[in-house]
């Protein structure tokens, strides 16, 4: 083998310069710099495959205007102190990818068509695995490994963690301790201080509703039930995959009733001649317009025409006149409603009676006075 020591060398454009031959090795002794700034060396270095490129001394820095991506800037940055930096020339530490442009992906991809295998992005500190981001071919995975999963905005606020045992809390850290204490914890929402709340916000002709399952098909996902109807503005509860309790746009109750008719009504079966409970509470509490003649309706204060029960009803009237009805009545058939007044207490009231017509309850009372009235009645 042949020592060749050159000076410089000074080829003209367009020549061929061949260093070497298989088996040789080109030397470059210390204090002499490959210079290419000035654009001497242009076109396309190739080399074969290297398994490895070891720097002697310390690679201060490894700057690239493009690596195949044709751009005029650089791409990527590796700092004396270790500090990796891709679409950007500054970070404040550790490592720092941008993304240009304004739908720019940053992927993480496996070779196509591989759905076994996942594509990883892991997270450690001092050595120690804290979480990941992973996918499959259909899922996405965020995971804290042995901690909990912390959203923050603002600044660096928290707003909402999901802590090792699943429990999520949003504006606290207190979901597991709270699920420790109560068993109810699995989401808690709210500071522990001021005012807090949850909105469900609906349509304006759709529905609001806050479900209870031990199933998770058919009335098993339904068992039980807050309902709020925005079209006609009543709230709903459901007991046993069904309706048991309404409050109307009027603030009327109803138990078993969608119909309340008075403010209160508790109704233990349906209407007519299906009517099949043993007892109910019907109430006209809203205070009619004073007269000196009231008729009430028998399917008012009853149910159907085979009944029996007791109507109270109160009077009031001017100069603080006020009295009281007891009346004990049945109804079998079209025989017409029969009645038995069982207490009257009055007070500057000159008249309060009761009589019948039919299906109908005339109360007669002082001009001045209006009534309302309860009813307490069985079949």
């Amino acid at each position: 083998m042949s020592e060749v020591k050159v000076n410089k060398l000074s080829p003209r454009s367009g020549t061929t310069v061949t260093l070497g031959d298989s088996g040789d090795t080109i030397s470059i002794p210390s204090g002499v710099t490959f210079d290419a700034s000035s654009g001497g060396l242009a076109g396309t270095l190739t080399t074969a495959a290297q398994p490895n490129i070891t720097s002697v001394g310390t690679l201060t820095s490894f700057t690239s205007t493009g690596i195949d991506d044709n751009a005029s800037s650089t791409a990527m940055t590796i700092s004396s102190s270790g500090v990796v930096s891709i679409g950007t020339t500054s970070s404040s530490g550790g490592w720092s990818v941008k993304v240009a442009g304004s739908n720019a992906p940053l992927e993480l991809a496996r070779t196509a068509g591989d759905t076994v295998e996942r594509s990883q992005l892991g997270m450690e500190r001092e050595g120690t695995f804290v979480g990941q981001f992973k996918s499959d071919a259909t899922n996405l995975w965020l995971e804290a490994s042995t901690g909990a999963l912390i959203i923050n905005t603002g600044g660096g606020t928290e707003r909402m963690r999901i802590d090792s045992s699943g429990n999520v809390g949003i504006g606290n850290t207190v979901a597991s301790t709270i699920n420790s204490a109560n068993g109810t914890g699995n989401l808690v929402v709210g500071s522990g201080s001021g005012t807090e709340g949850i909105t469900i916000y609906s349509g304006t002709t759709g529905e609001g509703t806050l479900q209870f399952a031990d199933g998770t098909s058919g009335a098993a996902t339904y068992v039980g039930q807050i309902n709020y109807n925005h079209s006609s503005n009543f709230m709903s509860f459901g007991a046993n995959a069904s309706e048991r309790m309404r409050i109307d746009s009027s603030g009327k109750v109803g138990i078993n009733t969608t119909s309340p008719y008075g403010k209160f009504e508790v109704h233990s079966g349906g209407g007519g001649s299906n009517y099949s409970g043993s007892s109910a509470i019907k109430s006209g509490v809203t205070w009619g317009s004073e007269a000196s003649s009231h008729t009430i309706d028998l399917f008012n204060y009853n149910e159907n025409d085979n009944s029996s029960g007791m109507l109270l009803v109160h009077a009031k009237g001017d100069n603080n006149k006020c009295g009281t009805l007891m009346l004990l009545f049945t109804k079998k058939g079209g025989s017409g409603v029969g009645i038995t007044t069982v207490s009257s207490r009055t007070d500057g009231m000159s008249t309060f009676s009761a009589s019948t017509s039919g299906n109908t309850l005339t109360i007669s009372t002082d001009s001045d006075c209006a009534i309302c009235w309860q009813s307490y009645y069985g079949v």
